[in-house]
Parts: C-alpha cells; sequence; structure tokens
C-alpha cells in the first residue's frame, strides 16, 4: 500500500523541489483569476482550441495541478471532482461555434472521465515502481505537467518580485511574520496533501468496489444469458411438446371419430341382428306353422290311403272290367284296321268326305295299351266319384281345361301316366291326379264324343 500512496504522489503531485520554490516563493493563495490564467496559458502554449480537443494525458496533469493549488477562499476544501473540474474547464476555454468537434464528442463526458480515470489507475497502480514509461501518452501528460510547473513558477516569481520590493520597506518583523505565515500554510498544504491522498486511496476502493460490482455485473449478465438460453431451450421443448400435444390431440381426434364411426357400426350391426332374429323366429314360426299343416295334410293322406285299401276289392272288380274292355279293345282295334285299308282305297276319290268323319268310339282309333290306360283313367274317375275329393276333382278338371284342344299324343300320355305313377308312390295323389288328367285331357282333345260313362 505504501508502494501504491509513493505512486499516486509521483504522479499526481510537482516534483518535491518546484513544490517547495514554488511555495516558498508564494506569499499568498491561487486566486482564480491565477487559476485561470495558468489553464488558459497551458492551453495555448499546447495549442488546444477548447476543452473538447483534450487528451486523457492532459486531461489528468490539468486535474491534478488546479487541486493542488490551494484556494483562496477555502484552503481546507480545495479538492474538487472531475466533473466539477470539468465544468470549470467548460468556463475557462469554451468551445467556439466555427470549431469542429473533438474526440470528446464522440466520446461522451462521462466516458472520457472513466478513460482519464483508467488511465491514473494504470500509470499510477499497474506499472512496477522504477521501471521505463514507454508510452507516449504518459510521456506527454510529464512534459504538461513540467509546462504546468514553469508557467506557475514564472507567475509565483512576478509575484515574489513585487513582494520583495514590499519587504524592502518593511521591517525585520514582518518578515518573521511572513516566515510563520508561510510555515502555517505549508502545514496546511501538507494535511490538505494527506487528504487528498485519503480521498484518492477511498476513490480507488470505490473504484475497486465498482470493478468487482462490474465483474459481478458481468458475472450475473453471463447468468441471465446462460438462463435465457436455456429459457429458450425450454421455450423450445415446450414449443415441441405443445405441437406433440397438438398431434397428439389431433391423433386422438381422429381415434375418438374412427370410435364413433365403429360404434355406429356396432349399432347397425346390432339391428341387423335384431332384424334377422325377428325374421328367423318369423320362418321358424312359418316353418312350425307349415309342418303342423303338413301332419294335418298327412293325417288325411293316410285316412286316404286306409280308403283306398278298403276300396281294394272293388279295384279288383275293376281290374277284370278293364281286362274286358281290353279284349273288346283289342277287337275294335282289329276293326279299325280294316276300316283304315277301306279308307285308304277311297282316300284318293272321296278326299273331301274323309275330313268331315269322325271316328265312332276312342277304341277304335287308339291303340290296345292307349285303351289300357283309358280303363286306368275310368278308375281313377270312378275313384274321385266315389271318395269326393274336392281338391282333386278341380285339379283334375283344371288339367283337362289346359289340354283342351290338342292333339292325340301317345308318348306324352304314356309320359302322363309314370308320372302320376311316381306320385302315388310318393304317396302325393293330388299331383298323380293331376298328372292323370293331363293325359285323359290329351286323349279326350282327340275324341270330343267321348264320355267315360260309356267306358263303364
Amino acid at each position: 500500500m505504501a508502494d501504491v500512496f509513493s505512486r499516486l504522489a509521483r504522479l499526481m503531485q510537482v516534483d518535491s523541489k518546484d513544490y517547495t520554490s514554488s511555495s516558498s516563493s508564494s506569499a499568498e493563495t491561487w486566486s482564480a483569476s491565477a487559476k485561470v490564467g495558468v489553464i488558459s496559458a497551458f492551453l495555448r502554449e499546447f495549442g488546444i482550441s477548447s476543452a473538447w480537443h483534450l487528451g486523457a494525458g492532459e486531461f489528468n496533469a490539468l486535474y491534478h495541478r488546479y487541486n493542488c493549488m490551494p484556494n483562496s477562499s477555502s484552503p481546507s476544501k480545495h479538492l474538487v471532482s472531475r466533473r466539477e473540474f470539468w465544468n470549470e474547464l467548460l468556463q475557462i476555454a469554451p468551445a467556439s461555434t466555427s470549431a469542429e468537434h473533438g474526440p470528446i464528442h464522440h466520446l461522451g463526458v462521462q466516458v472520457f472521465l472513466e478513460s482519464s480515470l483508467a488511465q491514473d489507475y494504470c500509470v499510477a497502480i499497474s506499472r512496477p515502481q522504477g521501471s521505463p514509461v514507454p508510452d507516449a501518452t504518459r510521456q506527454r501528460q510529464e512534459l504538461c505537467e513540467e509546462r504546468l510547473v514553469d508557467l506557475e513558477n514564472e507567475h509565483n516569481g512576478g509575484r515574489s518580485e513585487a513582494s520583495d520590493t514590499l519587504s524592502d520597506d518593511t521591517s525585520s518583523d514582518d518578515t518573521e511574520l511572513e516566515q510563520l505565515r508561510r510555515r502555517e500554510r505549508h502545514e496546511a498544504e501538507s494535511d490538505l496533501k494527506r487528504r487528498y491522498q485519503g480521498r484518492l486511496v477511498s476513490l480507488w476502493r470505490q473504484e475497486q468496489d465498482v470493478d468487482r460490482r462490474k465483474a459481478d455485473l458481468a458475472y450475473r449478465e453471463a447468468e441471465l444469458r446462460r438462463n435465457q438460453q436455456q429459457c429458450a431451450a425450454q421455450l423450445a421443448s415446450l414449443q415441441r411438446q405443445e405441437q406433440d400435444g397438438v398431434r397428439r390431440d389431433a391423433d386422438l381426434t381422429r381415434r375418438e371419430a374412427e370410435l364413433r364411426r365403429h360404434e355406429q357400426d356396432a349399432e347397425r350391426r346390432k339391428l341387423d341382428l335384431a332384424r334377422r332374429e325377428d325374421e328367423v323366429r318369423q320362418d321358424h314360426q312359418r316353418c312350425a306353422d307349415q309342418l303342423a299343416s303338413a301332419r294335418q295334410r298327412e293325417k288325411e293322406l293316410m285316412e286316404q290311403v286306409k280308403a283306398l285299401q278298403n276300396r281294394a276289392p272293388a279295384l279288383e272288380r275293376r281290374e277284370q272290367q278293364l281286362d274286358k274292355h281290353k279284349a273288346e279293345l283289342h277287337a275294335q282295334r282289329k276293326a279299325l284296321h280294316q276300316q283304315r285299308r277301306e279308307l285308304d282305297q277311297v282316300a284318293s276319290t272321296a278326299h273331301q268326305q274323309a275330313k268331315t268323319i269322325t271316328p265312332p268310339s276312342l277304341r277304335f282309333l287308339l291303340s290296345e295299351d292307349t285303351c289300357r290306360c283309358l280303363d286306368d283313367f275310368s278308375m281313377y274317375v270312378e275313384h274321385l266319384r266315389h271318395t269326393g275329393d274336392r281338391e282333386a276333382a278341380r285339379a283334375f278338371k283344371a288339367c283337362c281345361q289346359e289340354s283342351a284342344g290338342s292333339g292325340l299324343d301317345v308318348a306324352a300320355c304314356q309320359d302322363f301316366i309314370r308320372s302320376a305313377e311316381a306320385h302315388l308312390k310318393a304317396r302325393s295323389v293330388v299331383k298323380a291326379l293331376k298328372q292323370l288328367g293331363r293325359a285323359v285331357n290329351v286323349a279326350a282333345s282327340a275324341l270330343p264324343k267321348f264320355e267315360y260313362a260309356e267306358e263303364e
């Protein structure tokens, strides 16, 4: 700390010899006009047009020299701050309107004052004691300080000459009083220097606090930047999560729509299933009804079969009658052949007559098998008359009406008979009667005058 104080004293104070000589030669304290004269002479000497064109070294030299000048108004309070000294400089050397802007205009007053203070600290604290100073700024500052000392000496020299002329007229008592005043003033100035050094040390400590605060502020700014980066990363993560949430909401919406569609499909399927169940129940009911009617019909058919079995003797007698009819039909067939030969002989001469001739009976036009079939038909007709089956009679009549007007076809009659026999074996009496009716109607259509009563 002593080394720091010595460097500060070497920077901020003039040489001890120069100071003692100047202090011993000055009989009074510095007045405001004297300070203004010294500063104005310094500015003119170095060609500085205004305070705005000062450098940091020149400003520091003027500032320290100004604080070393005792004030006549208040010798104990002559230290001023850099801002106050800058305001006094603006009053001493104001800038003309035609002068161009200096470097301080571009930097700003606050920045310039801080840079001059930083240069003071760099020169007084950072440089080791006794090391050379190659810095041009420091050399210019020393040159400025030397020139200020010369200007003060010149000013003090003129004042000392005037005081010498006055001292010749005074007595020796006045000389002793003057020496006493000089010693008191020297002691006061020494006290002021110590106070000034203490204030500089306090200012240096405050600047250290400011530096620490700046470091803390830089650290906090770095922390703030890191926090901002973290916040930005978290914000990006939140944005990604929000986008993921939006996508998930879209997926959930789509899945909900799919679920609703599935539910609607399930409802439709349930309705279809219920409708099909109703249809199945209705089908079951119809099947049950049809089964009941089929069983009832089966009972009726069984009764008819029993009735047919009871009429078996009558059928045997009918067969005997059919045999007789067959013999008669055979004889009629022979006669028919004879008549055909006769008709063939007269066909060439009486073609018109032959067309109008009608056969006398069925047995002269049909073959023996056909006549036998017709006997079977007559037996079925007799059975229908005796049983009184209205459904079979209606079916027989309808078949006869459908086949009316067609020509005699023996093959068709035989097919109908075989189909009727097959239905009888399967106990389908109605279908058998229908087939027999078709066969009889085919034969009856060929012989309009045929009557069942004649066959009997």
